[in-house]
């Protein structure tokens, strides 16, 4: 059967694609009587498009509108939202919009709960996760008066519980000792990095291989702080080897999946971190081998400028500029740890 002039229609992409039906409607013609159209959306099956195309029929919503990405349609919201409230919930909302980065180009429309999901359980901590939520309910209630979607995905997400206050253990001597022993097991020489780096876990999984200098023995890597961005970090003797054997300057990170990508920190802690700690009889959170360097650095004679600029922590000096010597004292200090 036949759709009523102007209603538009639905066809099938040629191609192995993973949406290949597309919804349409007639805007116009050209001078020369060909039509012009315009896109509703991509879909996985032919009934989602017709169901699209009867929505659109039925409301004549914007399609200008569903066409709108995570971060125009943010700009929009932001410009007018944040004319009624505070500076502080401002700077909430943008830190928010920020962990966002890998969707900001999506359109709208098309985010669905596992997307938003995903990037939700890439982010550690609890309080972030739910300033994240509270971004997309914002965003989401003003789509939906604005009919850009027809249904709130948002509502399906979750964050998990707060996590229960936890004092920080580091890894006893003995404890790096049965990892160095276990180095065969896939993912413990990452925990051993880590241990000797210092590095936050979203630091490493970020970390290019285009700033790793094996010879000069450090990276360059670091976020989060002014003064843990983009710092030097020194490569203790110990993990060179590990370091070595991942090394390929073909893949853009030192660890990356089998696409190329950055390991997302849900994946390497439920796939990598939780199996070892199982494994090995441990018990530990990833963020307690940043602390087992902190403590072994108090327990060395140091310059405590230097131990500070390891660690990528605040001083009155961030601004300033590393040199070969600055250098060689961060390789010196990381050397005297076991």
């Amino acid at each position: 059967m036949r759709n009523p002039n102007g209603y538009g229609g639905v066809s099938k992409l040629k191609g192995n694609r993973r949406k290949p039906f597309v919804a349409r409607i007639t805007a116009g013609y050209r001078d020369t009587g060909t039509q012009i159209y315009k896109i509703l959306g991509y879909f996985g099956t032919q009934e989602e498009a017709i169901a699209e195309l009867v929505r659109y029929n039925e409301t004549r919503y914007d399609i200008d509108q569903r066409q709108l990405t995570f971060a125009e349609l943010y700009s929009e919201w932001s410009e007018k939202h944040f004319q009624k409230v505070g500076e502080t919930t401002v700077n909430g909302y943008k830190t928010a919009y920020k962990r966002f980065e890998s969707i900001h180009n999506m359109r709208f429309a098309d985010l669905r709960t596992n997307t938003l999901q995903r990037v939700i359980d890439d982010c550690e901590k609890y309080s972030i996760r739910k300033s994240m939520r509270v971004l997309l309910n914002v965003m989401y209630e003003y789509a939906d008066k604005n009919d850009i979607i027809t249904k709130k995905y948002n509502e399906y997400i979750e964050i998990g519980k707060p996590e229960t206050k936890h004092i920080k253990t580091p890894f006893t001597d003995e404890e790096i000792q049965k990892l160095k022993d276990n180095d065969n097991i896939d993912g413990v020489d990452t925990i051993l990095i880590l241990i000797y780096t210092g590095m936050r876990i979203n630091e490493l999984l970020k970390l290019k291989t285009s700033n790793i200098h094996l010879e000069e023995r450090y990276w360059i890597g670091g976020s989060k702080t002014d003064a843990g961005k983009d710092r030097i970090i020194p490569l203790h003797k110990s993990i060179i080897p590990y370091i070595k054997s991942r090394y390929n300057l073909k893949n853009k990170y030192l660890l990356s999946d089998n696409n190329g990508n950055p390991i997302p920190y849900y994946k390497y802690n439920n796939e990598v971190w939780k199996p070892i700690m199982k494994q090995l009889g441990m018990k530990h959170t990833i963020h307690e081998t940043r602390h087992t360097l902190a403590t072994k650095l108090d327990q060395v004679e140091e310059n405590k400028l230097t131990i500070k600029r390891l660690l990528g922590h605040a001083t009155q000096d961030i601004t300033a500029r590393y040199t070969k010597t600055s250098i060689e004292q961060l390789i010196n200090c990381i050397d005297k740890i076991e």
